[in-house]
């Protein structure tokens, strides 16, 4: 997955985001 975001808050945010569907889903 390939992100071009320049905000390195705004990818933060996206990345625990992602992160965290992620490990929702993994428990589903």
């Amino acid at each position: 997955m390939i992100v071009c975001i320049c905000n390195n808050v705004s990818d933060r945010k996206i990345r625990i985001a992602v992160e965290s569907g992620v490990t929702s889903m993994a428990q589903l």
